[in-house]
């Protein structure tokens, strides 16, 4: 056995006694600590499957406010919890905690690799962000859907279509938050003349997913429609005033940007900037959206800690959020609300990539030198 396997046999042997640990450890939490969405939707959502009963119909109330809290995820999206059914509430919790302390580090290093980030304590800062811990507390979809946003970028650049179909059904389980990435990498499939592959093999993915239950997307239309006429902001954290008018507004302006930019630089592929951007403007568009979704600012905030102020910027943001958290939500002192985070970091990360005018250059966008 030469060294190099020796290391890995050794790596693998020692991240399972981890997340092993990990594991265990989570499924000793106390019920009060319960993960709040995993365990009202997701894990009912899994049981139901198995039982054969209407996995969308069926009722999800709140063990606290009573409100119903049914999946709102294509059928796909749903399976990848139906593996937790067969564990008994606790240990499914704590596998769920596991998979997510695992998939933040993977998805702050695949961030900090796209944008060309090699030191390790620049990704162990994008890690730390207090919003990510929420993440942990939850058990949602929005790390598989970040991950389709990262793939499809691949998936662009690589003139890929099937990591690109792969993406994009992965981004489709919670579309609301990244809208604007699904946009662009349909525009950007067409410009690299894969859109067609793209589009089959996404077509062949969900029909097999659907085989089980063909009739699932009319379940999750009377969801959408019904949230549509009853529209419950309480549950959700927007981040624009003035719902849904100023969110619709700005993912159109958003639209019309990728629009004119593959237009006026001939833009046949994204840059890691373009696709912070896209990212992060979803995400303050979205029509319904919570604080755990903002693990998606580890992009933006990889390319912005590449520069000396960018880390004191994040750093400053990090501490106001847990000021907020004291003052604000334990001490009852009005300040102004963390609400204004993911804008900010739009319109700092537009900002720097005006400056920084060689990211709009068409030289670098068609022949960009970041390895990924």
């Amino acid at each position: 056995m030469t060294q190099a396997m020796r290391q890995t046999w050794l790596f693998g042997i020692i991240f399972v006694i981890l997340f092993g640990a990990v594991w265990f450890s989570a499924a000793q939490i106390p019920a009060a600590w319960e993960l709040s969405d995993f365990h009202v939707t997701f894990y009912r959502a899994a049981r139901y499957f198995l039982r054969g009963e209407n996995v969308y119909l069926s009722a999800y109330p709140h063990p606290f406010n009573g409100r119903e809290y049914p999946p709102y995820a294509p059928i796909w999206a749903l399976y990848a919890f139906v593996p937790f059914a067969a564990l008994s509430l606790p240990y499914a919790e704590g596998l769920r905690v596991a998979l997510d302390v695992v998939a933040m580090p993977f998805l702050a290093y695949l961030c900090a690799r796209l944008v060309g980030l090699r030191r390790l304590q620049s990704i162990m800062l994008i890690v730390i962000a207090p919003w990510v811990f929420t993440e942990i507390h939850s058990g949602q979809l929005t790390p598989l859907v970040f991950l389709g946003a990262l793939l499809c970028y691949w998936g662009i650049r690589r003139v890929n279509a099937p990591i690109t179909a792969i993406g994009l059904w992965f981004a489709l389980s919670k579309f609301t938050i990244v809208s604007l990435v699904i946009f662009a990498t349909v525009v950007f499939a067409w410009r690299r003349k894969i859109l067609g592959r793209t589009l089959a093999i996404l077509a062949a993915l969900i029909l097999v997913a659907s085989l089980a239950s063909p009739t699932w997307f009319i379940d999750l239309l009377q969801l959408y429609l019904d949230r549509l006429v009853h529209p419950r902001l309480v549950d959700s954290v927007l981040l624009l005033p003035d719902y849904p008018w100023a969110q619709l507004g700005l993912l159109t302006v958003g639209a019309l940007f990728v629009i004119w930019c593959v237009w006026r630089w001939r833009m046949d592929q994204p840059t890691p900037w373009f696709w912070s951007v896209l990212i992060a403007a979803s995400l303050v568009g979205a029509l319904h959206t919570f604080i755990y979704d903002w693990q998606m600012l580890m992009l933006p905030l990889a390319l912005l800690i590449r520069s000396r102020w960018g880390v004191w910027f994040t750093v400053v943001v990090y501490v106001y959020s847990l000021l907020w958290v004291i003052l604000s939500a334990g001490m009852d002192i009005p300040i102004p609300s963390v609400k204004m985070i993911p804008g900010i970091i739009l319109a700092v990360t537009v900002g720097w990539g005006f400056v920084q005018s060689t990211h709009l250059r068409p030289s670098v966008i068609v022949n960009g030198a970041e390895h990924v």
